[in-house]
């Protein structure tokens, strides 16, 4: 569930990204999102990353650790959402 949400938030990241890039001016700030091509296998990569790493705590027996990684990994994603919905109101 909590892998969902990260997820979800990246999707909401790159929809929010893309309006916002539509306002005349606006840029990208991320020098490794501004291609096309690499917004979406960087976020892929990213959930792989995450989900490795959540493996990796389980398997060491950090059972709450585990759970606070996608949290963690979505934070940024759910803070640019935020910041590019307000870009284009």
């Amino acid at each position: 569930a909590l892998f969902s949400v990260k997820a979800i938030v990246m999707g909401a990241d790159i929809a929010t990204t893309e309006r916002a890039l539509a306002v005349p001016g606006a840029r990208e700030a991320n020098p490794l999102m501004r291609s096309q091509a690499a917004i979406i296998p960087l976020k892929v990569a990213s959930v792989g990353a995450g989900l490795g790493l959540a493996y990796m705590l389980h398997r060491s027996g950090h059972h709450k650790a585990e759970r606070i990684i996608p949290l963690f990994l979505a934070a940024p994603s759910a803070l640019a959402a935020v910041h590019n919905a307000g870009i284009h109101q």
